[in-house]
């Protein structure tokens, strides 16, 4: 893993990972949250016990006991169905209908809190980066590379066994500013992000340069508050 400055690409620290496997008995390894549903998924599909149920979202929890009971809706005719279990697990993300429920039924409040920050999401394929040896070395590379400058930094690595080169920004937030709670992604615009890091060296402006426009997602950035 490498720390760059942003504006002169220059190296500020490097960290070796490569003893992680002596230590561990596992390697340091990085995969796209893709390749782990994809693996999962056929994993389960071995054991006939396990059923899929696709585009269907939890609606709301009902009851946690003695059985958890929860409504479910299909996303392809709007209809709910009752579904009752003998083991929930809260695993449907930050908007998590399951730990609403669970909060509101122990009488917690913990709202989402925003952060001020946002983040950039960008993949280039090999096929965008092979053109260029500067580009080509990064997606050929084992390691994490952060180009740090002031209040933003971009960290990308390349995954889907070097086919693909994962890009993820922090800046401050300016675009979600008067937007509602529920909104947690828009597409940017590329010019937007060149003007973000417009100090940063040639190198970060040659990835960016290769987005293609209208493919430029902008997460805004939130937390939980603290549980009591």
């Amino acid at each position: 893993m490498g720390g760059i400055e942003g504006s002169t690409n220059q190296e500020l620290a490097h960290v070796d990972l490569s003893n992680i496997e002596k230590e561990f008995g596992v390697q340091h390894q990085v995969g796209h949250r893709s390749n782990l549903a994809g693996s999962l998924y056929a994993e389960c599909q071995k054991y006939s016990s396990i059923i899929f149920h696709f585009s269907t979202s939890v609606e709301e929890v009902t009851s946690f006991g003695p059985r958890p009971t929860f409504t479910s809706l299909s996303r392809t005719d709007n209809s709910t169905t009752t579904v009752e279990v003998d083991i929930l697990l809260g695993a449907d993300g930050i908007k998590s209908r399951v730990r609403t429920g669970m909060l509101q039924a122990l009488s917690i409040d913990a709202k989402i809190v925003d952060t001020e920050q946002a983040a950039y999401r960008i993949m280039l394929s090999r096929d965008q980066m092979k053109h260029d040896p500067e580009l080509l070395e990064l997606i050929d590379s084992n390691r994490v590379t952060r180009w740090i400058g002031e209040k933003r930094h971009i960290i990308a690595y390349p995954v889907s066994a070097n086919q693909v080169y994962n890009i993820s920004t922090a800046h401050p937030d300016t675009h979600f500013a008067a937007a509602p709670s529920a909104t947690y992604t828009t597409r940017g615009e590329k010019a937007a992000v060149f003007e973000v890091y417009k100090d940063f060296g040639g190198l970060v402006h040659k990835m960016l340069d290769l987005v293609p426009e209208g493919e430029v997602c902008e997460w805004k950035l939130r937390v939980h508050e603290p549980l009591p």
